[in-house]
C-alpha cells in the first residue's frame, strides 16, 4: 500500500441515563471484594502485635499494622482478575478477554489459585510481623514457606498468560515470553535473597515494611495483564506491531441490541454524509485496557480506505468513535 499517515480522532457521547449499569455495579463490588483480604491482614496483624506486644502502644501496633497494607494488596490485583472471570460464567458475559478453556479452567480451580495468591502475602507479612518478636530467629522457617508459595503462584501466572492469553495476544508469546520469565525471575530472585540473608535478628522498621511490601505489590501486579506501565504483558512489544487475534464479527441482531437511539441516528448521518456503509458488528480488544473488550459497528468510506468505529465497552459507559484514515491527506 506504501506510506502512508494514520489519523486517529476520537468524540465522546454522553452517557444514556444516570443509572448505574448491572456491569459497573458487578465491577464496583469485585473491585471492593478484592481488597477484603488486604482489611483483614490489617486486621490480623494489628490483633498479632497487640497480643505479643511486640510493638508497644496501641497506636504504635495501628501504625505498623498499616505499613503492611502494601503486602496484602500484593493479591488484589490477582482476586480481581480471577473474580472477575468467575463473574463472567455466572452471568453469561463476554467481555473479559481470556480463552474458553482458560475460563472454565481457572473458574474450576478459583478457590484453590485464590488461596495460593493470598498465602505468599500472608506468610511474607508474618516474615516481617516476627522480625520484631524477643527470638525472629526462631521464625526463620517461614522465608522458605513464603518462597515455595510464591513461586508457585509466579508459575500458576506464567501458565495462565501463554496458555489463556497468548493465542489471543502472539505477543505475548514467543521468545520474548521466555526473556520476561528470566527477567522477572532475576529480579525476585535478588530481592527474595535481600530477604532471605539477611541477618534475622535484625527488626525490619515501619519504613521497611512500605518499602519491601510496595515492591511485593507493584512485583504482583506485574504479572497480570492489566492496564499498568508495570506491567510485564503489554501489547506491543517496542518496535513491532500489534497483532491481535481476537477481533471477531457478531451476528447483525445481536450487535444491534448494543446500538441505541442517538447512537443510530449518528450512524445514519454518516451514511447519508459520508456514504460510509455498514460493514458489521464486531468485538474487539480495548487497547488501554486489554483485559476488556469493546462492541459496536464499523462503517466503511466509498473508498474503502477510510474505517468508521462506533464502540462501547465496559470501562468506559458512553459511545465513541475512532476515524482512521490511512490515506496522507485525510478528507475533513
Amino acid at each position: 500500500m506504501g506510506e502512508s499517515d494514520i489519523i486517529c480522532c476520537k468524540m465522546t457521547f454522553p452517557q444514556q441515563n444516570s443509572k448505574v449499569s448491572e456491569k459497573f455495579k458487578a465491577n464496583i463490588s469485585v473491585g471492593f471484594g478484592a481488597n477484603f483480604f488486604t482489611i483483614g491482614g490489617v486486621l490480623l496483624s494489628l490483633i498479632i502485635l497487640s497480643k505479643t506486644n511486640w510493638v508497644i502502644g496501641f497506636y504504635n501496633q495501628v501504625i505498623s499494622s498499616l505499613c503492611l497494607a502494601p503486602i496484602f494488596m500484593g493479591d488484589a490485583i490477582n482476586s480481581y482478575w480471577l473474580c472477575r472471570i468467575r463473574m463472567e460464567g455466572e452471568k453469561g458475559w463476554n467481555d473479559i478477554l481470556v480463552t474458553p478453556e482458560g475460563a472454565l479452567g481457572l473458574k474450576k480451580l478459583h478457590l484453590f489459585w485464590r488461596a495460593l495468591s493470598m498465602l505468599p502475602a500472608l506468610v511474607l507479612a508474618l516474615v516481617f510481623l516476627t522480625s520484631l518478636s524477643e527470638n525472629p530467629t526462631s521464625f526463620f522457617f517461614l522465608k522458605p514457606v513464603f518462597l515455595l508459595f510464591f513461586i508457585l503462584h509466579f508459575i500458576r501466572c506464567f501458565h495462565s498468560a501463554y496458555h489463556y492469553l497468548a493465542p489471543l495476544f502472539p505477543s505475548l508469546g514467543g521468545r520474548g515470553f521466555v526473556k520476561k520469565i528470566l527477567i522477572m525471575g532475576g529480579i525476585f530472585s535478588i530481592w527474595a535473597s535481600w530477604i532471605f540473608f539477611r541477618d534475622p535478628a535484625l527488626p525490619f522498621s515501619n519504613l521497611g515494611f512500605v518499602f519491601h511490601g510496595t515492591f511485593y505489590f507493584l512485583f504482583c501486579g506485574s504479572l497480570h495483564p492489566l492496564p499498568s506501565k508495570f506491567s510485564i504483558f503489554q501489547l506491543k512489544p517496542r518496535g513491532k506491531p500489534v497483532i491481535i487475534k481476537a477481533i471477531e464479527p457478531l451476528p447483525n441482531e445481536l450487535g444491534k441490541d448494543f446500538l441505541l437511539d442517538e447512537t443510530a441516528s449518528e450512524v445514519k448521518k454518516w451514511a447519508i454524509q459520508g456514504n460510509f456503509i455498514s460493514s458489521g458488528f464486531l468485538k474487539m480488544p480495548l487497547l488501554e485496557m486489554p483485559i476488556f473488550v469493546a462492541v459496536g459497528e464499523a462503517l466503511i468510506a466509498p473508498n474503502n480506505k477510510t474505517l468508521l468505529l462506533i464502540l462501547k465497552s465496559e470501562t468506559q459507559e458512553r459511545w465513541y468513535r475512532s476515524v482512521i484514515s490511512w490515506v496522507s491527506t485525510p478528507a475533513e
